[in-house]
């Protein structure tokens, strides 16, 4: 960082001299030279410089010297200073004190052949949307996750509660929970009908989910969610366990991108439980929105009822994502 003498040495507006006059206005030391002073002139042309981290009632300059070339225009009695042209002689520009928030909105909207729950092994076994969004501010996110079949009668809806407890470069371990609402046929008899109802149930379920990053486009990780049913009929408690890894980045061409996740997982649902391995494979390309993925899920051995030995998608997903960034400027008193 330069000095106040060093500056003296190489700027083309030199000798100044420190501004005892108007001290009180200002934090630090503020150096004054007048250019053009005539009495006899209205105008005048003032050089300022401020030391580092100077302040007055409205401006803090960074932990550097600024220069600033001013006009006075003079009124009797009074002078009224405009500061027309703010000349950096040092290599920083002036820094704003002031504190910037982030908001992070992001999301995708897909369509598949066969809708995928989070535990693959479950399926809705029919055509669906996909809509995940997420509304994320420093470590906090909320996460609408909506999952249905096209004529709206299966699926779910979670609200997921998101917290990064820890982010480094290298690992990160993030925590959740969700409550939920899992849509499904049944089947019910009035007056010797039978015929099909949509029949929701409520669930509340947590997650933990450590991963470590190896290098930029390979890390491993676990997933682990626990689940509550809150009605006695159907499911009512249940663990999902994952060990999971992911390539991304794998160039195909100049444009196109592939990443592979392949997962093994293991599922405990009210004392019957099975054991599978889950592939997602992802297609992208760097100047379009759009990305194209499939997933397999096969069981090794399952006793959960109703459990298929072997399911696949596609999806065709959009995606999106855009950063706000909310500045607040503090009041600087001296």
């Amino acid at each position: 960082m330069a000095t106040n003498e060093e500056l003296n040495r190489v700027v083309i507006f030199a000798d100044r001299r420190e501004n005892k006059a108007y001290a009180p206005g200002f934090f630090k030391k503020r150096y004054h030279n007048s250019l053009v002073a005539d009495p006899n002139e209205n105008v005048g042309l003032a050089h300022g410089t401020f030391k580092s981290v100077g302040r007055n009632n409205r401006e803090i300059h960074g932990d550097v010297f600024q220069s600033l070339l001013g006009l006075i225009y003079k009124f009797k009695p009074v002078a009224l200073v405009l500061l027309l042209l703010m000349v950096n002689i040092c290599s920083f520009a002036q820094v704003p004190d002031s504190t910037q928030k982030e908001t992070t909105v992001s999301g995708s909207f897909g369509l598949t052949n066969n809708g995928f729950s989070i535990i693959p092994s479950f399926s809705l076994n029919s055509p669906s949307a996909l809509l995940f969004l997420s509304l994320k501010k420093n470590k906090f996110s909320i996460e609408p996750d909506i999952r249905l079949t096209l004529d709206g009668r299966k699926g779910s809806m979670l609200l997921w509660l998101r917290y990064n407890l820890i982010a480094k470069q290298k690992f990160s371990l993030r925590v959740g929970t969700h409550p939920a609402y899992n849509f499904a046929l049944r089947e019910i008899k009035e007056n010797g009908v039978t015929s099909e109802v949509t029949q929701a149930r409520r669930f509340i379920a947590s997650e933990i989910v450590p991963n470590y990053q190896i290098n930029p486009n390979w890390s491993v990780g676990m997933y682990y969610l626990q689940g509550n049913g809150l009605q006695k009929d159907g499911p009512r408690i249940s663990h999902f366990v994952t060990l999971n890894t992911s390539i991304s980045k794998i160039k195909l061409n100049r444009d196109v991108r592939f990443q592979l996740i392949p997962a093994l997982y293991y599922l405990y649902l009210d004392g019957d439980e099975g054991t599978y391995l889950t592939t997602t494979g992802i297609f992208s390309h760097n100047k379009v929105p759009f990305t194209l993925q499939s997933t397999i899920n096969q069981t090794f051995r399952s006793t959960i009822p109703g459990n298929k030995d072997f399911l696949w998608n596609v999806t065709l997903t959009y995606n999106f994502s855009h950063n706000y960034i909310r500045k607040k400027v503090p009041l600087l008193l001296p």
